[in-house]
């Protein structure tokens, strides 16, 4: 790699002052400070003079920032340093404050916020009635206003109805959605009379289960399934052994 300083081009154009040219495997870029901030910068075109050379946060403030703004380099990040509109006072943001915009520091932008949420009194009023609507307005902790509730819906009332027909009496519903099935679809009535005759049609099953003891040798008829079948006993054997 080779390093030369090169002042003179091909169109008689003069280098900044302080660029260092850089030819790489047959590639020549550009070398020098950003001229805001310090920047080592590395260009491919070649910087003349009367050119800026900045580099992207920089241009970013130039382009669409305030010119107060100042850029504030850290280890792998950067701030923005910018005087506020009202006070002056010096703000550091980790956003860029556009020029189009109004910007305000924390102090500002505070008491700006309180002036707008106080409430604003009518040159006039009488106290007495201020304090009778003061008092029309607030409410008890449990209650609800009843103007708010007519003013916000609620989500309820703002989803569509679905009318469906019932598939047993023939009956239509109004429901809040939309079934998977609709040829299908029974009332609840017709649901909980499907239940029951289900219930009732299903046989009661036992599970007989025959052993033979492996003390005595009985065969007995259990209504479960022993958890050893090979050395399962029966119920008088069971007992003698509970026993002891």
């Amino acid at each position: 790699m080779k390093v030369r300083i090169r002042k003179p081009l091909a169109d008689g154009r003069h280098l900044k002052k302080g660029v260092i040219t850089v030819e790489n495997e047959g590639r020549v870029y550009y070398r020098l400070p950003c001229e805001a901030c310090g920047k080592p910068l590395k260009l491919r075109n070649a910087p003349v003079e009367g050119d800026n050379s900045l580099c992207k946060e920089c241009q970013n403030i130039a382009d669409i920032g305030k010119p107060e703004t100042i850029l504030v380099r850290k280890r792998g990040s950067y701030d923005y340093e910018t005087p506020c509109d009202q006070c002056g006072k010096l703000e550091r943001t980790s956003f860029l404050p556009k020029r189009s915009r109004e910007f305000l520091c924390n102090d500002c932008l505070r008491e700006s916020r309180q002036e707008q949420t106080a409430p604003v009194k009518q040159s006039g009023e009488n106290p007495a009635t201020e304090a009778t609507s003061t008092s029309e307005k607030t409410h008890a902790p449990g209650e609800v206003n009843a103007s708010l509730e007519m003013e916000t819906p609620s989500r309820e009332a703002l989803q569509p109805m679905h009318r469906v027909k019932c598939s047993k009496c023939r009956k239509y519903m109004q429901l809040r959605f939309k079934p998977r099935s609709p040829g299908t679809f029974m009332c609840p009535k017709c649901y909980e009379k499907r239940q029951e005759e289900r219930r009732s049609e299903k046989p009661e099953t036992k599970i007989l289960y025959n052993i033979e003891c492996d003390k005595c040798g009985k065969s007995e008829t259990l209504n479960f399934i022993p958890s050893y079948p090979d050395r399962a006993l029966c119920s008088s054997c069971f007992a003698k052994i509970k026993r002891r």
